[in-house]
């Protein structure tokens, strides 16, 4: 229980949760007001993105809104990760927001653990899966969005070449796709058009939206245009022969992920099979796994077991990572 744990400890847990608690509200407040509809409320977002070009030309190379908060987070790698992470995944959440909510997130699953959990070192795994969590919600959600792009992206050049050939410039043809196509394509080729309208270059504006998108297909076609504004040659030609490889390597990769679907499966057997076992045990006879949590021996068993089960996931993984 709460009087059970030393009053250092609850003392310093509550102090760190109220002052998380206070910068996520400020920056909830914050993100609300930014994103506020109206004609001030996209001249702010305008000024508020960052320096990888989403949708704006006053751009700030800035991570928090707080000046020291911005200058810590420039120091550290992760967080320019996660920056990008956040920019390909179009979220609405800016990168100081995120880290503030993971690391409250994190306390409170620890406090919480502390509490009621009575297995060694079981808080502090369950504070670091609770902080990577969130990570991995954004990072599925950018795969959702880079997957429904890439099947945008076949059918949007064919497009784009068709309008070429009829006598369009490619300004014209990234309207059509913009105007054609929904979210995620249309919005990100609307950002791309809106920066060479307002002056920006061609290959900075391609540049921006590869660091946008984050798929080898799409890079090939932006630097298959890149060049050819440099050396020249048929534009439509170039577009539709980038169109169909894209379509004949998404169709490759899905018979990879066909044929790799059973490997998958027996990783993810392989995890949750002890797993699940240990758990009913666990409610059938709960003093029956005691010996495995306190005895050395059987600590050094649990270790073991686990240590085998990621080498063995980590194999399997290898195996069927194929790249094409």
């Amino acid at each position: 229980m709460i009087s059970d744990l030393p009053p250092v400890v609850i003392a310093a847990s509550m102090t760190m949760f109220m002052f998380f608690l206070v910068l996520a509200t400020i920056g909830l407040i914050s993100l609300a007001h930014r994103h506020s509809t109206g004609i001030t409320g996209r001249v702010k977002r305008l000024k508020s993105q960052n320096e990888y070009g989403t949708n704006g030309l006053l751009k700030q190379d800035r991570l928090a809104p707080i000046s020291w908060v911005d200058a810590l987070l420039k120091q550290l790698p992760p967080a320019r990760a996660i920056h990008l992470l956040l920019l390909q995944a179009d979220s609405p959440i800016s990168t100081w927001l995120f880290l503030l909510l993971s690391t409250l997130l994190s306390i409170v699953a620890f406090v919480l653990a502390v509490l009621f959990v009575s297995i060694p070192f079981a808080p502090l795994a369950i504070a670091v899966a609770t902080a990577i969590f969130p990570w991995l919600l954004v990072r599925r959600a950018k795969e959702i969005r880079m997957t429904k792009f890439l099947e945008q992206l076949p059918n949007a050049l064919d497009t784009l070449a068709r309008a070429l050939r009829a006598g369009h410039a490619l300004p014209s043809g990234l309207t059509l796709i913009a105007e054609e196509y929904d979210a995620p394509l249309g919005d990100e080729f609307e950002k791309t058009l809106q920066e060479i309208n307002f002056g920006v270059s061609l290959e900075k504006a391609m540049t921006n939206l590869m660091n946008r998108v984050d798929l080898p297909s799409l890079r090939f076609f932006a630097v298959s245009i890149i060049i050819q504004r440099e050396v020249g040659g048929n534009l439509a030609e170039i577009v539709d022969t980038i169109a169909h490889l894209i379509r004949e390597h998404h169709k490759l990769m899905g018979r990879v992920r066909v044929l790799s679907a059973e490997a998958r499966i027996s990783a993810i057997i392989l995890i949750l099979i002890p797993i699940a076992i240990g758990g009913i045990i666990q409610m059938l006879n709960p003093e029956y796994l005691n010996l495995l949590f306190e005895h050395p021996r059987g600590l050094f068993m649990l270790k073991g077991g686990i240590a085998l089960m990621i080498v063995g996931v980590l194999t399997i993984r290898q195996m069927i990572r194929i790249k094409v």
